[in-house]
């Protein structure tokens, strides 16, 4: 199974799973796309308007991905997970 740690507690992989490896391949991102023809007619007070709203979002995005993703790989880890016991064994 290849998914990020929050879909692998999400789905209780620790429930089935006999070995758990951390690869950070999956880090949640999200974006917003805009059409650049209707951006270009924004009057100029409503582009600044739209990309400081937009840093904001990317500073709140970032902060609770790795909120999210921090927590998440240790508990795949406890000693309840059936991968902390087959190590055991």
């Amino acid at each position: 199974m290849i998914t990020s740690a929050s879909s692998g507690v999400q789905s209780k992989a620790e429930e089935y799973l006999t070995h758990y490896m951390d690869t950070q391949a999956w880090l949640p991102r999200n974006m917003v796309v805009a059409n650049m023809e209707a951006f270009s007619r924004l009057s100029a007070g409503e582009k600044v308007a739209l990309i400081d709203a937009a840093k904001v979002a990317e500073e709140r995005g970032w902060k609770l991905s790795i909120e999210e993703m921090m927590p998440r790989p240790r508990r795949l880890r406890t000693p309840a997970s059936l991968f902390s016991r087959q190590a055991r064994r």
